[in-house]
């Protein structure tokens, strides 16, 4: 918003959906943004696939739209051949988005170090979510670049990050890429940010689809 995108937002729980939009109202209020930049927030699901057609009839000044609407029909025919076309149009998304910015699921909220057992689970239940939402995303947002956290559970052996969705970001189409003049300070093409005392950190990893 700060930079002028126009933006769409959603998350599973309906309190975060119902929260959002005061936020993002003070923002508004604060920085002198347009309310009109803010096209939808809504409850999904983001490992399902997801409906953005209030979203595209916002937009319907997108050429391919304008041009639908734009149409001289005479015959009834051609009417219909207008109004699938435009229908075609509602439900294309693959140039919708050109960035997603998110905070993934980290998991359930930790007051304490996670036993061994626990952790097996928290980490095998982020990861199938991870690389689940990532083939979504691929499939309606093909051009979309990626900026997300992935926890981090911290315990007395160390750090443990997700396995399986890094090594299999190039079987999902995307690769891992740093910013300009940044340099990564773990194996990976990935940021890390911990405070103390906190069991679960984040890995930020930014996607470019491939």
């Amino acid at each position: 918003l700060l930079r002028g995108f126009k933006i769409i937002g959603s998350d599973l729980s309906p309190k975060a959906v119902a929260d959002t939009p005061v936020n993002l109202n003070w923002l508004c209020e604060e920085y002198k943004i347009s309310p009109e930049l803010i096209l939808d927030v809504f409850k999904k699901d983001a490992t399902t696939k997801w409906s953005f057609r209030n979203v595209m009839v916002s937009l319907s000044n997108q050429d391919v739209l304008r041009q639908a609407q734009d149409d001289n029909v005479g015959a009834q025919d051609d009417n219909v051949q207008t109004q699938d076309r435009k229908a075609q149009a509602l439900d294309d998304t693959s140039t919708l988005v050109d960035v997603i910015v998110t905070e993934t699921m980290l998991g359930t909220p930790l007051n304490q170090m996670p036993a061994p057992d626990q952790l097996v689970k928290l980490m095998s239940h982020n990861e199938n979510l991870q690389v689940n939402w990532l083939k979504q995303a691929r499939k309606m947002f093909p051009e979309a670049v990626i900026c997300c956290t992935w926890p981090v559970w911290h315990t007395a052996k160390g750090e443990h990050r997700l396995v399986k969705p890094y090594k299999l970001l190039k079987s999902l189409g995307y690769e891992a890429v740093l910013p300009k003049g940044v340099a990564s300070k773990s194996d990976r093409r990935t940021l890390l940010y911990h405070r103390p005392k906190q069991w679960v950190g984040r890995e930020v990893i930014i996607l470019r689809p491939i």
